[in-house]
């Protein structure tokens, strides 16, 4: 008989990070797909899921610090809830600042992606993640990440949990990327902080490096900014943010979840090195639309059955 004690520890779920800024934007197919992914994770018993909030170009004001902020833990519930709206004024406009609010945020903008830069290149970048807590702004997640894909039924498996906000630009992490270049054969960026993240997934090749205990997937869609730079705008930047960017998520580890067999063949044409790590897994389609071209695919089967004959 064994006198090995049972394991009564319960089992942890899985922390899951989702990039979130596409779903800032419209109804093209990248935000589309954001949304139905972020209802999809949230489905699962055994992930916990958790938003990222970025934008390309504007920076965002910090949220709290709930794991080991010393001066967050000080704040009172009002003052934190202060600073949640404020980052959500700093999506649209800056918020009201006092005069060093307004210097340290004017000597922000003048060096932050050269200071981004010099952190990077002598390997010492960290970009720490703040809290967003939703309780009393689910309106806001709603109405901003949501609402143009999902249905009114989700909204509180959407809006119930909470999101991080990165506060540095996506556009900056990618400046101070290719600035690198001007030291190295290769580019370095800047590394996000994961620590407490199990598996960080990217709906672009990200600009950032992360920690080493986290899972690095990214969904790749297309490689149009490879294969067809002409197509697109600011194609000088836009074709070097994307090479740049996959070349070190590829050289990183990361795992890429394509969107189509065509995209991951342009991938592996790009990175044969990645094969193994290279999968196509489809966009995600809505239940609602998927519900109703089923029963349009059923009716119309029952119309083309030949009759029976008597």
């Amino acid at each position: 008989m064994s006198n090995k004690r049972p394991d009564t520890q319960p089992k942890k779920n899985a922390k899951l990070l989702l990039e979130m800024r596409p779903a800032l934007e419209g109804f093209a197919g990248i935000p589309q797909e954001t949304r139905l992914l972020y209802r999809g994770l949230r489905m699962l018993d055994s992930i916990d899921v958790v938003g990222m909030l970025q934008t390309s170009h504007r920076t965002l004001a910090r949220g709290t610090q709930e794991q080991g902020g010393f001066f967050s833990k000080k704040l009172s519930e009002g003052r934190k809830i202060n600073r949640y709206s404020r980052a959500i004024i700093s999506l649209a406009q800056s918020p009201h600042k006092t005069i060093v609010d307004k210097l340290l945020d004017w000597m922000q903008k003048r060096f932050s992606s050269a200071e981004l830069t010099l952190w990077t290149i002598f390997g010492l970048s960290k970009i720490r993640l703040s809290d967003f807590r939703s309780r009393h702004f689910e309106d806001f997640i709603w109405r901003t990440l949501f609402a143009k894909t999902l249905a009114s039924s989700d909204f509180d498996l959407v809006t119930s949990s909470n999101q991080k906000i990165c506060s540095v630009p996506y556009h900056i992490m990618h400046v101070a990327g290719l600035n690198t270049l001007n030291f190295f054969p290769s580019p370095r960026y800047p590394r996000l902080d994961t620590s407490n993240v199990d598996i960080f997934i990217a709906q672009t090749p990200y600009p950032a490096r992360i920690n080493r205990s986290t899972a690095f997937i990214v969904r790749y869609h297309d490689a149009i900014p490879m294969f067809m730079p002409h197509t697109i705008p600011d194609k000088s930047v836009h074709q070097a943010t994307h090479f740049y960017a996959l070349l070190d998520n590829v050289k990183s580890g990361a795992y890429f979840a394509c969107v189509s067999d065509a995209t991951r063949n342009d991938l592996l044409t790009l990175f044969p090195e990645a094969e193994k790590r290279a999968v196509t897994i489809y966009n995600m389609v809505s239940h609602h639309y998927t519900h109703a071209i089923m029963l349009k695919s059923s009716k119309m089967r029952r119309i083309s059955m030949p009759h029976p004959s008597f």
